[in-house]
Order: C-alpha cells, then sequence, then structure tokens
C-alpha cells in the first residue's frame, strides 16, 4: 500500500491536506513542503503542523507557516524499527492491542523497505536476489522462499488474528488441557469480559471476592434489603434527609400520639407561618430562619412636611425564607399634633428606588385628638407567574435577595401638621422629650 503522498498547494489558503496510509504515531510522518524551484523543508510537528487522523493540518497563523502557492507538500511514513513499540517480560500482560502494534510496526517497516525507492548509484541496492529480499524491480521486493523462519519473527509478534481459521485441523496439534500446566493460566491471559455466569459454579462466589464499594443499587434486586440485614441504629438522621421541601417533599416525623413509628408529613403547610419577628425601633438585632435582621435607632422626634419622607424607624432590609408566598409588614408608631388637629399620608415603599404600593399601600390619617398610635400594615404577595414586579399591586415575581421595606410621610398642610415619636402631656409635662420607640413586625407565611 501507499507510505508516500503528494500534494500540489494550488491555493495559498489551503491548511489541510489528508493521506491514506495508516500509522502507529504521529511522529511516525514526516510533513516536507518544496515550494515552487526550491528545496524540500521538513515540518515539525505541533510547531507548524498537526495531526488529525488522517489529516495534516498546518496552523494559518502566522501565514509563513501554510504552505505557499505552487508548493508541494510530500507526506510520508517511516517507522522505527530500533525499538518495539511493546516489550515484554516474563509473567507480563499479554494483550491483542500490544502484539497488534509490534506486528503492524513490522508490517510497516516492511511496506516502507518495499516501496523504497532502488536506485543504481554506487553502494544502492540493485536488481538481483539479495539473500533473502528479492529485487524485481524498482517497486518490487519480495522475500526469498525459505527466508523467514523463527529468528525473524519477533516474540509475542504473531498474534490470533494472523492465523487462518482451522489451520491447524490436526487433534494432536491442538491446545488441550494436557498442555496446559496447572495455574498457568492468570488473569492476564483471560479477556475482558470474558468469563460469564455459566463459568462460575453454583455458589462459589463469597465474601472474600466482592471487593469493596463493588455492590451497588444496580446489583441489589427490588426488596433485597430486608429489616434484618440492617444493624441496629445504622439508620442515621443523614440516612433519613430525603425531602425536597420546599419544592414538593414532606420530611419524615414521628406519628401522632408518639406509637414508635415514623411518618411523612408536610413540613410546612401552605398558609402557615415560616417565621415572625417583632422589634422595637432601638438598633436591636434577632436572627431569624432567613438571616439576620437588624432596626434602626430612634432618639428624636419627626416633623412631617409637604415633601414626601421616611418616617425613622420604617426601614427594614428583609429577604423572606425559601417557600415564602406571602410578607406582612407592620409598623406602628406614635403620632401626635403640632395644632389643634392632624392630617397626614403614608405610603408602603418597596425596593432600593422606592416604589409606592398604590393599591392598597396609601393612607390618610385624619384626627382631631392630640395624639394616637398609627400603623401602616401592608400584605406583599410573591407570586413566579407574574413576568415582572407588580409594586403598584403589592405583587413580586421573586423575592431571593434583601428588598428596602419602608414607610414616606407627608403632612396635608402646615396648619395639620403632625409629629412622631415623642409624646406631650407625660408625667405632669406638657412636652418632657419622651420619646416612645415605633414597632416593626415581619411574618413570613408559606
Amino acid at each position: 500500500m501507499a507510505i508516500e503522498k503528494t500534494i500540489l498547494q494550488t491555493s495559498a489558503t489551503n491548511a489541510d491536506f489528508p493521506f491514506p496510509f495508516p500509522y502507529l504515531q504521529t511522529s511516525h510522518v514526516t510533513v516536507g513542503v518544496t515550494p515552487s524551484g526550491g528545496t524540500e523543508s521538513i515540518k515539525v510537528e505541533n510547531t507548524h503542523y498537526k495531526i488529525n487522523g488522517q489529516q495534516v493540518e498546518f496552523e494559518t497563523s502566522p501565514t509563513d507557516y501554510r504552505p505557499a502557492a505552487n508548493s508541494s507538500v510530500r507526506i510520508y511514513r517511516s517507522t522505527p524499527t530500533a525499538v518495539l513499540e511493546s516489550t515484554f517480560s516474563t509473567g507480563s500482560p499479554l494483550t491483542a492491542n500490544d502484539l497488534n502494534n509490534n506486528f503492524k510496526q513490522l508490517l510497516y517497516a516492511l511496506e516502507e523497505a518495499k516501496e523504497a525507492k532502488v536506485v543504481t548509484a554506487t553502494n544502492a541496492f540493485t536488481h538481483g536476489t539479495k539473500v533473502d529480499i528479492d529485487v524485481q524491480n524498482d517497486s518490487s521486493w519480495v522475500l526469498t522462499s525459505d527466508s523467514v523462519n523463527t529468528a525473524e519473527i519477533l516474540n509475542d509478534a504473531v498474534t490470533a488474528d494472523k492465523l487462518k481459521d482451522h489451520a491447524s485441523t490436526d487433534s494432536e496439534r491442538a491446545v488441550t488441557r494436557n498442555h496446559i500446566r496447572n495455574d498457568a493460566i492468570d488473569g492476564t491471559k483471560i479477556d475482558d469480559d470474558a468469563v460469564n455466569s455459566e463459568h462460575i459454579a453454583a455458589d462459589s462466589i463469597d465474601a472474600e471476592h466482592y471487593a469493596p464499594g463493588s455492590v451497588d443499587a444496580t446489583a441489589l434486586g427490588t426488596s433485597a434489603v430486608i429489616q434484618g440485614k440492617i444493624a441496629d441504629q445504622a439508620v442515621n438522621e443523614a440516612k433519613l434527609q430525603v425531602s425536597n421541601w420546599p419544592t414538593n417533599g414532606y420530611v419524615l416525623t414521628a406519628q401522632s400520639g408518639n406509637t414508635g413509628g415514623l411518618t411523612w408529613a408536610t413540613p410546612n403547610p401552605k398558609g402557615s407561618i415560616l417565621e415572625t419577628f417583632t422589634l422595637p425601633c432601638n438598633g436591636k438585632s434577632i436572627t431569624v430562619q432567613s438571616g439576620t435582621y437588624t432596626t434602626e435607632n430612634v432618639t428624636s422626634a419627626q416633623n412631617a412636611n409637604t415633601t414626601l419622607s421616611k418616617i425613622k424607624g420604617s426601614l427594614i432590609e428583609y429577604k423572606p425564607p425559601a417557600g415564602t408566598q406571602l410578607v406582612v409588614y407592620k409598623f406602628t408608631y406614635k403620632v401626635r399634633s403640632l395644632d389643634d388637629y392632624y392630617q397626614y399620608q403614608t405610603q408602603m415603599m418597596i425596593g432600593d428606588t422606592p416604589t409606592a404600593v398604590t393599591a392598597y399601600g396609601i393612607t390618610n390619617h385624619y384626627s382631631f385628638q392630640e395624639e394616637a398610635m398609627d400603623t401602616v400594615e401592608c400584605p406583599i404577595f410573591i407570586d413566579s407567574s407574574i413576568a415582572n414586579d407588580d409594586i403598584a399591586n403589592g405583587v413580586l415575581k421573586t423575592w431571593d435577595t434583601t428588598k428596602k421595606l419602608q414607610v414616606f410621610t407627608r403632612e396635608y398642610s402646615n396648619t395639620m401638621e403632625p409629629s412622631f415619636h415623642d409624646i406631650w402631656y407625660y408625667n405632669g409635662s406638657s412636652n418632657d422629650g419622651t420619646i416612645i420607640k415605633p414597632i416593626l413586625s415581619i411574618t413570613a407565611i408559606a
């Protein structure tokens, strides 16, 4: 077969050159480029080109690595014979692949010798019989009769696929039990997957033949593990954690009545409270399921004006726990009139850029009382079915990061001004400076 191919480079853009012959290693394939009117230069693999299967692929950058137009690309194989592809020692594994590679090495070397050019120059091969090789012409070299004997065959070079089917018909020449020494066949002589169930005696596999970790779930029959095979106290809490709540799972819990058995139950039924906390606005913190939260510390009174501004103490940055569908925000605070009565507005705001819940989060407060405790309470829903947040209607598509919740206020006019957080006529004084800290509550509902 051909072990060399020369391709004329017709286009300077072409970088890929196929070749037909097989090889053992890419280093056995040599690539030379001869420019138009020049001499051949040998290119370097992995620097100028790569071999991908049966194709030489030149680097396209820089462009001088790619053969120029009107140059010729010669691709040929030169299989080394100084060292065997695989060597074997006593007791080493004998694989078909190693044997085949050794034989291919010999075969390829012979092919390359056969297709070598015969010249008549001094010290070169000429036609005629050269001991074991008959050089018939420049392209035809054949082995002479009886030239190949045991010495010419590499150890382990002849594999099973080189033997003709039914080549040995003499039963005396066949390999039988009598020809195999006791304990002569070890694991290296048995092909992968060669031993199947029919070769294994019944009840012959015991515990010592199982490698640690070799028996997995696929080897166990349905309902194969019974109660008697489970050691006492072998099943711990980690092995019972099979719930995927809150997606659609359940948790394992004790049966009602403490009968000793276990049952599956919904850990947080829809409508149940996942977490709730109430804090005074004094800078204190609380840690709950979803995280740690700190209120503002209100230390002074606050007068409203006709411009929207945040009521002190109303701000909290909150992220509900997984599985929440409703968050109820509640803010309770002291208010008194700076005039004969007060009238002011509050707006529930959500987000870093405060956006009002206009559907039900705006309240008008009006009273002839000197002072009172007022409350802003606002439910906020989570609905993954909507396309985008709808804060105006108090609905968020998702809530998996902290969001600012706060209350803004403005007075109706400067003749009906409210004041927040302080108290009058307390302890015998019209105004003794006592600050009533507001109270903030959060409730998350499953």
